[in-house]
């Protein structure tokens, strides 16, 4: 593997992870505003950061 290709695989993972942080965090409202469930959000938000 490149260096090119592990800093973009490192980015990828560290964006999963921020975005399973503010999934986290969603209000009801929120959740309900955009389609999604309690347990869409768990069940994402229980998955690795390495994990799609």
């Amino acid at each position: 593997m490149t260096l090119f290709r592990a800093l973009k695989v490192i980015k990828q993972w560290y964006r999963r992870s921020r975005e399973r942080d503010e999934l986290r965090r969603l209000s009801p409202h929120l959740m309900k505003d955009i389609g999604l469930r309690q347990c869409d959000i768990i069940r994402e938000t229980s998955k690795h950061f390495w994990q799609r």
